[in-house]
């Protein structure tokens, strides 16, 4: 989902009820590796570094065992596109796909108020959201992959929400 929708907010209140299961922040990852390998900021880098550092996390995820849900984004902007942003090695070991969405003005009022450096204006803030719409829908169409689309209006019922279909999943 875009940034700022509460992703990782809801994957640290529903970890709770899965022991055994781990969340990778791609974000957190991808800047060690970046600061690792370039000595720079992610968001800094060339896009040439950026897809080299994608590439070294995509192969340490792929080592994680089962029961690991990843904090990522699905796209990002890029010379005036969104494009996805998950690299191709990784997307056929993603079991099932989760879109987490909001309201673009609760979104605002969220990047606003965060110490993460976003993008805190409506026009990128609409783009966002519809650059992660698409790029899921294309995802799920390609892929065939079990999906939800999570609505955050409230964090309670969006842990539950999440909680019920990652239930759904370990009991198949």
């Amino acid at each position: 989902g875009p940034k700022g929708v509460g992703k990782s907010s809801i994957l640290h209140n529903v970890i709770r009820f899965f022991p055994g299961f781990t969340i990778i922040s791609s974000g957190s990852v991808l800047q060690k590796v970046s600061q690792a390998q370039y000595g720079l900021n992610f968001v800094d880098l060339p896009r040439e570094a950026k897809r080299v550092v994608r590439r070294t996390y995509t192969e340490g995820v792929m080592k994680e065992t089962a029961h690991t849900l990843l904090d990522i984004h699905y796209g990002e902007f890029e010379d005036g596109g969104y494009p996805c942003v998950i690299p191709e090695l990784l997307l056929p070991h993603i079991t099932h796909f989760v879109l987490v969405m909001g309201n673009s003005e609760a979104i605002l009022n969220r990047r606003s108020h965060d110490s993460k450096e976003r993008r805190a204006d409506r026009a990128s803030v609409r783009l966002n959201v519809l650059g992660e719409r698409i790029i899921f829908n294309e995802l799920v169409a390609r892929y065939n992959k079990e999906n939800v689309i999570i609505h955050n209006k409230d964090m309670q019922a969006s842990v539950q929400q999440l909680a019920q279909f990652i239930q759904k999943v370990v009991d198949q």
